[in-house]
This record gives C-alpha cells, sequence and structure tokens, in this order.
C-alpha cells in the first residue's frame, strides 16, 4: 500500500448534497487530508530529506502557508503522515484480530500482510529513515515513541478483546505481547525489502498460528 496507490485509507466523510457548500471546518479537514495523502506519496517514494513543504504544497496545489496553517513544520507533518496510517492500516489488523476465526486467524493476518508486502513497502522504507534518525535525536524521537506507544497500545486492546471474546485467561501480559507482535511484524517486512525469498505473508501466517496455539493452550492451563 506508487505505495500511495495501494494504500487503503478508510476515510468517513459526511456525503455532499447539490448545490450545498461545505463548511469552514470541512474545507479545512478536506485540505488537511489532501496534503497528508500528497506528503505519504512524496515522502514513501522519495528520501526524506530530498522531501520539502514547498514541494508538498505544489503538488497538492496549495501555497506553502495552507501547508503551514495545517502543520507546524515538516516534521510534524511527518510524523502526521506515519500516525495517519498506523491508526488507518494499522486498524485493519486490529479488527482482523478481535473478528476472524481464530483457526484462521493466521491466514487472515498472512493474508492482510501480503497485501501490504505489495504495495506499502515505502512506507517500511520510510519507517527505516525515521528510526534512524530516532536513534540519534532525543528530541525527534519523542513523539516517534508516542505514536508507536498508541499502536501497541491498539494491538494489546484487540488481543485482550479476543481473548476476552474466546473466554481465554491471558497467561502473560497483553502489551508485551502486542510489542513482540509488532516487532516481529516489522521484521519480516523489513526483511522482504530486501530478500525476495521471504514471504511476510507466510512469516505472519506461521507467526500468528504459533502465538495462537500458544496462548490457547496456556490459556487453556490456566483456567
Amino acid at each position: 500500500m506508487s505505495s500511495a496507490a495501494g494504500y487503503k485509507g478508510q476515510f468517513f466523510r459526511r456525503p455532499k448534497l447539490a448545490g450545498v457548500s461545505p463548511t469552514r471546518a470541512e474545507s479545512k479537514a478536506a485540505t488537511r487530508e489532501r496534503i497528508l495523502s500528497v506528503a505519504h506519496e512524496l515522502f514513501t517514494t522519495q528520501r526524506v530529506v530530498d522531501v520539502s513543504l514547498d514541494h508538498v504544497a505544489q503538488a497538492a496545489g496549495y501555497t506553502k502557508g495552507a501547508v503551514y496553517s495545517n502543520f507546524s513544520s515538516k516534521t510534524d507533518l511527518l510524523f502526521s503522515v506515519l500516525e495517519r496510517y498506523l491508526t488507518d492500516v494499522g486498524g485493519d489488523y486490529q479488527q482482523l484480530t478481535v473478528t476472524a476465526p481464530l483457526d484462521e486467524l493466521g491466514t487472515v493476518i498472512g493474508a492482510r500482510a501480503g497485501e501490504s508486502e505489495d504495495g506499502a513497502l515505502g512506507y517500511f522504507r520510510l519507517l527505516t529513515a525515521v528510526w534512524v534518525e530516532a536513534v540519534h535525536d532525543e528530541e525527534f524521537a519523542q513523539r516517534f515513541v508516542a505514536i508507536r506507544r498508541a499502536h501497541r497500545r491498539r494491538v494489546a486492546d484487540a488481543i485482550r478483546a479476543r481473548a476476552a471474546d474466546a473466554e481465554v485467561e491471558l497467561s502473560c501480559d497483553a502489551d508485551d505481547l502486542a510489542a513482540g507482535l509488532v516487532a516481529m511484524s516489522i521484521a519480516a517486512m523489513l526483511e522482504s525489502l530486501i530478500d525476495p525469498e521471504v514471504s511476510s505473508e507466510d512469516v505472519h501466517r506461521v507467526m500468528v498460528d504459533l502465538v495462537t496455539a500458544g496462548v490457547l493452550a496456556t490459556g487453556q492451563a490456566a483456567t
């Protein structure tokens, strides 16, 4: 999920009625969404250092002032792109975790990862670049850490919800389990970036099947 073409954002907007002008808030939201979409494409297809707010404004069809009215800096825009992706696409995985049949969970999650592998590797190239910068810049890292923690909390909440639905008592902390799953997922995607023999779909399927089996076995033993 070029990477923007495969990006499956799910944004719900109020339907427009013929002859009804959008409100100021709706216009501002549409402008922000357009800027984010363009920035996502630029950041995931070019080096971060080569993308400027001038480039984003020109590609989006706005003035630089319009960009600054929505984002305080290039860094703010960059993190907003990352946060948008994790909230939206990450939400797909969380929804599948809660709703997919347990005996098909690995297959379903793997298939979703395969979609990402086919079209969204630009995002993981971007993620790698941001991670490197965060390692060397403590201030830069603070917001990145906040975004990552929020993502892991949502994954942990999905795990807790699924365990409760299956009436399984977790034998480990859901937050630790979420952190491990997220880390393994990222590692699989990064491996597939450089090695075509690595299938993130297969890796995710095996990983989720093993974790699910382990959780069910230890959970049943605990009850």
